[in-house]
């Protein structure tokens, strides 16, 4: 397992220093997709932490769902116009299965940080409540990403990053607006864009207090500069 690790973190280290060498952009590509944070350079890492950005480099929970997101979509299409296996799978629950798969992958390929295991479990049993057909709680999710997260290392809890990840998710967890009937386009625009501020200003009211404990750093308009750029 070790030496699986060091050869993950190793193919890390080679894609960034190509991503390096592409150009100015390079740095900020091998932290959004490879968790490299290291290879961003101190200027834009400040600008990103004055705008209450910094989490956009550091893999956790946004940037699994986006490799999930996608590949479940693509493959319950591919699998869907196959009529050999329509017939004989539910396709979607078996697209649900690979993208948890290519979910997971991605997560040990960029180091299983903390945040990315508090996420991975959020999936995994998201995915497994709709293939048993059951109902998840959220006190029960976070309770069993905190057990699989100290678990792993009892130190982890007391670190920032943790901390402001599971606080950043419980915010968006209890303020995403429930399901409301379909109004007008007009009416649905703006019900989704208030609906996104809110989401946003939940999670930086959330995490304003730590992020200033250790990091010194206050963006009072870190909600709205979340709110477009992620």
């Amino acid at each position: 397992r070790g030496g699986v690790a060091l050869e993950l973190a190793s193919l890390r280290r080679g894609g960034a220093e190509r991503l390096l060498r592409e150009g100015e952009g390079g740095g900020l590509l091998a932290a959004l997709g490879l968790g490299e944070a290291v290879a961003l350079a101190p200027g834009p890492r400040r600008a990103l932490a004055r705008l209450g950005l910094s989490h956009l480099v550091a893999v956790s929970g946004l940037h699994l769902w986006l490799v999930a997101g996608p590949v479940f979509l693509l493959m319950a299409s591919v699998l869907r116009h196959s009529a050999w296996l329509s017939a004989r799978v539910d396709t979607r629950r078996a697209a649900l299965v690979l993208a948890v798969g290519v979910a997971g992958s991605y997560a040990a390929f960029t180091g299983l940080a903390p945040p990315v295991q508090r996420a991975f479990v959020f999936l995994a049993l998201l995915a497994l409540a709709q293939l048993s057909r059951r109902r998840l709680t959220r006190p029960g999710v976070f309770a069993a990403a905190g057990l699989a997260v100290a678990a792993l290392d009892p130190a982890a809890p007391f670190a920032a990053g943790v901390q402001l990840s599971f606080a950043a998710a419980a915010a968006l967890a209890y303020s995403a607006p429930g399901p409301t009937p379909e109004p007008g386009r007009g009416r649905a625009f703006v019900a989704g864009l208030v609906a996104t501020l809110r989401v946003s200003a939940s999670a930086t009211a959330a995490t304003a207090a730590l992020v200033a404990f250790h990091f010194g750093v206050v963006s009072p308009l870190g909600w709205l500069a979340n709110a477009v750029a992620v």
